[in-house]
């Protein structure tokens, strides 16, 4: 049921998902100026969760959740109307957005604040002066095409699995003059390691669990040497907190960062908000805590 009822809210087409137009889609259609009458949106979120949510407090849950996504979208729809694609703040400002995200979260983005715990992390890894900075996991390219764009000198390799994020990155980076900084590819394999530099590697990691396979320094050598930050997605039976840190212990210096909802400066027309639609300007989207870990090779940091 969890499986369907996400494939529903992020509009993923596999078998068994609802017939019709999914939530993401019909956000998607507000998003582009197409009238779609509340009513409209709230029948379709109510019929479907009916379906898939026999519990009334789960029910309640998921309603609430995909009301505060449509919402999110709304805000964001208004804030276009007069605020530039341009990030505003934080480490990333002045880089030019795509006009909407094509996965997961645009607003935080937009305002600057997009996992704003990692933000000092981020001014660490500028100053560092990487030679290579593979981003497994690149998504609509919004790390990749930052890191470019201050990072001149570094080599920027940017993988995704989906073809849609792929054709954003590259969207991204064209809109922002990256284009030839940047090389996009598809899977990145735990034997591809071996194909980078033997120092001077970041490499960051968002693989929604697949991390478990991929940070295997006993399998990929290239890691005990790289520095690296991870978002760990834990489950029931899966602590990627503990495996990564027994796997790493030895080799680096190990951070744990949690998000946090941040206290964000917020354009004029957002001002006037209320306060739920001030704290959904700069919700990202999570459906459950999914903490980094920074991990910096002792070997080239020597002091921890």
């Amino acid at each position: 049921m969890i499986t369907r009822l996400k494939n529903f809210i992020y509009g993923r087409k596999k078998s068994g998902t609802p017939p019709g137009r999914t939530i993401w889609t019909v956000m998607s259609e507000v998003v582009a100026g197409n009238p779609v009458p509340a009513p409209t949106l709230a029948l379709h979120a109510i019929d479907q969760l009916r379906e898939l949510c026999p519990e009334p407090e789960d029910y309640l849950h998921r309603l609430l959740r995909m009301t505060a996504l449509h919402r999110t979208v709304v805000l964001q729809k208004r804030l276009s109307q007069t605020v530039a694609p341009v990030v505003q703040g934080g480490p990333f400002a002045g880089m030019t957005l795509l006009p909407s995200s094509k996965e997961g979260c645009y607003l935080p983005k937009l305002l600057g604040c997009y996992e704003s715990a990692l933000h000092e992390e981020w001014r660490r890894v500028i100053r560092q002066r990487y030679s290579t900075i593979v981003n497994i996991g690149c998504a609509d390219g919004y790390y990749a095409v930052g890191l470019a764009r201050l990072m001149p000198n570094t080599r920027i390799l940017a993988y995704d699995l989906s073809a849609e994020a792929r054709e954003s990155c590259r969207g991204l980076a064209r809109l922002n003059g990256m284009e030839a900084r940047i090389e996009v590819g598809g899977e990145f394999k735990g034997s591809d390691f071996a194909q980078l530099p033997g120092k001077g590697i970041f490499v960051i990691c968002d693989i929604e669990g697949e991390e478990r396979e991929l940070l295997d320094p006993q399998q990929y050598p290239t890691l005990k040497h790289a520095d690296i930050l991870v978002e760990m997605h834990q489950t029931s039976s899966h602590k990627t907190d503990s495996l990564i840190n027994k796997r790493f212990e030895s080799t680096h210096h190990i951070t744990i960062i949690d998000a946090t909802l941040p206290a964000w400066p917020l354009p004029s027309v957002l001002k006037d908000c209320d306060e739920l639609d001030k704290m959904l300007a700069v919700w990202e989207w999570r459906v459950q805590p999914t903490p980094w870990a920074i991990l910096l090779s002792k070997e080239q940091h020597q002091s921890g």
